[in-house]
C-alpha cells in the first residue's frame, strides 16, 4: 500500500493502574495475550497493511518494551523510541517525539486492536490531507463494554461536528483513540503536562471545520481492565486460528 502516511506512532509510557497486579512488573503494552506480547500483534497487523515504520513512545518501564522490540528488524519492520522521563500526558509526549516524526503519521494507543481495514481508512485520509482523521465506531457495537458516546459526526461527509472527551448520553460514536494527521498540526499543541491530544487538537479543529471521521462498524478492543483484557485475550485466540 502507497499512502502519504509513512509512519506510526504509538503510545506505550502509560502506567496501565486499572490492571493492579498485571502491570507492576511489566508495562501494558507487552502483557501476554494469546500466546504473545499485546503490543507485538498491533505491530504485525500494522505491517500487514504495508505500514512499517514506527515510533514508540514509551515511558513507564520503557526499557522492557525497547529490550524486547529493538530496531525491529525481527518482525521486518523499522522501530525507533522517544522515552518520556516521568509521566507527561499523551500531548506532552507527542510533542517530545516531535523532532522524529515523519511529516504525517497515524498516531493511536498501544493498549487497543483494531480489526479494520487500514487501507481504507488511509485512502481517505490521503484523499483529504489537509483535515486531521479519526477513527470513530458506533456506540452500541462495543459489546459487553457500555460505553457513552464522545463524538457527533455527519456520516455523509464525515465532518466531526462535537467531540466531549467525558462522554455523552445522546452521542452515538465513540472516538477510537487514532488519528491520521500531519506533523505541521502539533505546532497548535503547547505541549502542557497532563493534557490529551484530543482536548488539545479537536476544539479548534472542529471550529474550523478541519476535523473528520473514519467510520468502523466493528468493535475495537482494548485492555484497559481485567475484564477488557479477557475480551482481547479471546477475540485474538480466534483471531490467530483465522490467520492459520
Amino acid at each position: 500500500m502507497s499512502s502519504l502516511v509513512k509512519q506510526v506512532v504509538i503510545f506505550c509510557g502509560g502506567l496501565g493502574s486499572r490492571l493492579g497486579d498485571l502491570t507492576k512488573q511489566i508495562p501494558k503494552p507487552i502483557i501476554p495475550v494469546a500466546g504473545k506480547p499485546y503490543l507485538e500483534w498491533q505491530i504485525e497487523s500494522l505491517r500487514a497493511h504495508g505500514l512499517t515504520d514506527f515510533k514508540l513512545l514509551t515511558g513507564y518501564l520503557a526499557e522492557q518494551i525497547e529490550d524486547y522490540f529493538g530496531d525491529g528488524r525481527r518482525w521486518q519492520v523499522k522501530i525507533s523510541y522517544s522515552r518520556e522521563p516521568k509521566p507527561l500526558g499523551t500531548t506532552a509526549a507527542l510533542k517530545r517525539a516531535e523532532p522524529g516524526l515523519c511529516q504525517r503519521f497515524l498516531l493511536m494507543n498501544g493498549d487497543t486492536f483494531f480489526p479494520m481495514d487500514y487501507t481504507q481508512f488511509l485512502r481517505k485520509a490521503d484523499a483529504e490531507a489537509d483535515k486531521v482523521w479519526l477513527v470513530a465506531v458506533p456506540a452500541r457495537v462495543l459489546g459487553s463494554d457500555t460505553r457513552r458516546g464522545n463524538t457527533a459526526l455527519d456520516e455523509a461527509s464525515g465532518r466531526v461536528t462535537e467531540y466531549v472527551r467525558g462522554g455523552r448520553d445522546d452521542l452515538d460514536f465513540v472516538h477510537a483513540g487514532m488519528f491520521a494527521l500531519d506533523r505541521s498540526w502539533l505546532a497548535q499543541m503547547q505541549g502542557e503536562e497532563g493534557v490529551s491530544v484530543e482536548s488539545a487538537l479537536c476544539p479548534s479543529l472542529i471550529e474550523r471545520d478541519l476535523l473528520r471521521a473514519f467510520v468502523v462498524r466493528e468493535r475495537f478492543y482494548d485492555m484497559g481492565t481485567p475484564k477488557q483484557l479477557r475480551e482481547l485475550d479471546e477475540f485474538l485466540t480466534s483471531y490467530r486460528r483465522k490467520l492459520k
